[in-house]
């Protein structure tokens, strides 16, 4: 037994490249191909035949001249000869012939390959398929002509000293006569001086450059004996002249000048809209302050009579009074969060807070008008509601209170349901679902998307009977959208309706523990003066033009700390004089006061702090007080030098957070 043993480990793996290849080749979208170097086809891939109208097995062992008629047989039998000789060609266009007798180019690179002696083995080439840069060309070559109409030819006239003086129109064709209403009978053999006597020496000078140094020009002309504005492109089709293309853009320009005004006065109106809301800005900070000042002495000091023996009447009419006077609030509210929704100012401050403490908050208010109408004024809360999420609490329980405010308005009898639903997402968020159900007059059909808008009354009567100034739940609508959710009803007219929406939070313990800025708790910069033990008596100052607000401070500040100094002064000038004498621990600066106001005031006791500064006197707590409730206002106080703002009305808790923070009196001492 005899066995012959052949290694052909190099032929299996020139065969496996050789199939790679070929699979490579077939998705390309160029062609491909092999030719031997008599022009006979080894190898061409998909694209190459099927650009010719042929499959690669009809190829086999043809010659290359099956691609090309006789006069391109021609050429093509130079380039192959050129590859012979050079070993390479390309790119170069070439013309090939289709099955179907069409003709079409391509752009062709070819390669001469040598064996490992270096003998010429074979041609391969590489096509792309140029039909449709072709007709591109052809169509562009034919808008060009059509450009081209307005043309006029010229030859340039020089003095003895090669200086160029003038130009003579040689030729001129009929768009030329219709764009310049010139006749070409009266131009060609004239000079430009001749027909146009207003021609301007620079015209001149610069086509005798484009005819000296054959640099074209490109440039817009306007002719005062005609008219009219030419966009020109002046060349050298031939050494001594020059050709012009004419395009007539008085219409153009005319645009142009329309457009210029019409964006100047755009501009104008924009900077008029600009001052105007600025104006708005200022009238709603203005109204803000004028509204917001009495009202938190009223708040206040029906916060402080609550706290005084009363009679069940007089309780129950205090507590009208504060209704009526917390709604006179959130109507104010809602006009200053319009004006910032609209100018896209309203931001908002999720902290980690107390989902059942905000639904308890929003209805707190409520009780009475609805009591007072006979109306079931109920909460649901599901047993499976986390305690707390990250969310903003104020702006939430705005929305909240518009909601059942609306809902107990147009309820005659009844009941009003505040319900929240909780269902648990991926990681440790929730789905948590507001829904505010009454049995109202209900809301028709074609008024359900009307509703949301601002001002919006479904019937003037509604306004007489129910009052209101239509802005509730488009306020609602607008923030809900801020926390990336929607407002949506359900209603039957007659029968009631449902307002609901649903909040994406983080809850649980994974949620981040934020900081809230909104719930009394302010931040107090570091380097205050905390009293220490030997000052048993710490100093409290309140600067506030308005009497009665100072007064009601004051008697805040006494009941919550009545170990506490009270200092008050009427204007900012006083409490400077006063921070002198005294150096008070805590100050309460209003901020628009006559003679000097908070900013100012504040700016000089900071002074006096950094000339005196010692480890024993610190650095005093200044917490503004500001009936300006925009947001730039609390960015304003922190980087003039005060601790934190608290905006009017004031409430008894926001006082005690901030004289338990900055005086280090703890709740359980007050």
């Amino acid at each position: 037994l005899v066995c012959v043993i052949t290694d052909i480990t190099d032929l299996k793996r020139a065969e496996e490249e050789n199939r790679i290849f070929k699979t490579i080749s077939d998705v390309a979208l160029y062609g491909k191909g092999i030719f031997d170097l008599d022009g006979n086809i080894q190898y061409v891939n998909r694209f190459f035949a099927e650009i010719h109208g042929y499959s690669t097995e009809e190829l086999t062992e043809r010659h290359l001249s099956i691609f090309h008629t006789t006069k391109q047989m021609g050429a093509m039998e130079r380039l192959v000869a050129s590859v012979n000789q050079d070993g390479h060609f390309g790119p170069v266009e070439v013309w090939h012939l289709h099955r179907n007798g069409t003709e079409f180019p391509m752009l062709m690179n070819s390669v001469l390959i040598r064996d490992e002696n270096g003998s010429p083995k074979c041609i391969a080439a590489s096509a792309v398929d140029m039909t449709a840069f072709y007709h591109a060309e052809q169509n562009y070559r034919a808008l060009f002509r059509e450009m081209l109409n307005g043309f006029a030819l010229h030859e340039m006239l020089y003095d003895q000293s090669g200086k160029a003086v003038d130009y003579r129109f040689l030729e001129v064709n009929p768009a030329f006569e219709r764009l310049t209403g010139l006749k070409a009978e009266s131009v060609v053999g004239r000079t430009a001086l001749e027909v146009l006597p207003g021609t301007e020496r620079h015209w001149i000078e610069t086509f005798g450059q484009v005819t000296l140094s054959g640099e074209p020009v490109f440039f817009e002309q306007y002719s005062a004996e005609l008219g009219k504005y030419f966009e020109v492109t002046a060349f050298r089709p031939e050494p001594g002249r020059f050709a012009c293309i004419f395009q007539d853009i008085t219409e153009r320009k005319q645009a142009d000048e329309t457009l210029r005004r019409t964006l100047a006065d755009a501009q104008f109106l924009r900077h008029e809209a600009e001052a105007a809301n600025r104006a708005k800005s200022a009238f709603l900070a203005n109204m803000s302050h004028e509204i917001r000042t009495p009202l938190n002495g009223v708040i206040g000091f029906l916060g402080l009579l609550a706290d005084t023996p009363l009679d069940e009447t007089q309780r129950e009419y205090l507590g009208n009074v504060d209704v009526s006077a917390h709604l006179l609030l959130n109507i104010l509210s809602n006009v200053l969060d319009i004006s910032k929704i609209e100018a896209e100012r309203l931001e908002l401050k999720p902290a980690f807070s107390n989902l059942r403490e905000s639904l308890r908050r929003a209805l707190a208010p409520l009780r009475a008008a609805a009591a007072e109408k006979d109306i079931a004024l109920t909460s649901v809360v599901e047993a499976n509601v986390p305690e707390r999420a990250v969310f903003d609490s104020v702006r939430l329980e705005q929305v909240l209170v518009n909601l059942v405010s609306n809902a107990v308005k147009f309820t005659e009898k009844g009941s009003v349901e505040l319900s929240l639903h909780f269902a648990p997402l991926s990681g440790n968020t929730g789905a948590f679902t507001f829904s505010v159900k009454d049995t109202g007059i209900g809301v028709a059909p074609e008024a359900e998307e009307r509703i949301f808008e601002p001002f919006y009354q479904v019937d003037d009567s509604d306004t007489r009977k129910y009052g209101g100034a239509g802005l509730g739940l488009s306020i609602c609508k607008r923030l809900l959208q801020k926390m990336g959710s929607e407002l949506r009803v359900e209603s039957v007219p007659g029968k009631g309706s449902r307002f609901y929406f649903t909040l994406r939070l983080p809850c649980g313990e994974g949620a981040a523990e934020t900081p809230s800025e909104e719930a009394g708790a302010v931040r107090v910069c570091a380097g205050r003066r905390l009293p220490g033990p030997e000052k048993e008596h710490p100093v409290v100052m309140i600067v506030e033009d308005d009497r009665l607000n100072m007064k009601m401070l004051a008697v805040i500040v006494s009941k919550i700390a009545p170990s506490v100094a009270v200092l008050q002064a009427e204007d900012g000038e006083r409490g400077v004089a006063l921070f002198k004498e005294r150096r008070p621990d805590l100050v309460f600066m209003d901020l628009q006061m006559p003679v000097k106001d908070g900013f100012q005031a504040c700016a000089e006791i900071r002074a006096l702090e950094m000339k005196d500064a010692s480890p024993e006197r610190g650095r005093c707590c200044i917490i503004a007080l500001t009936a300006d409730v925009m947001p730039e206002t609390r960015s304003e106080c922190l980087a003039r030098g005060m601790d934190d703002y608290l905006a009017k009305p004031v409430r008894k808790e926001e006082i005690m957070a901030v004289v338990e923070r900055c005086l280090g009196i703890k709740r359980s001492d007050i």
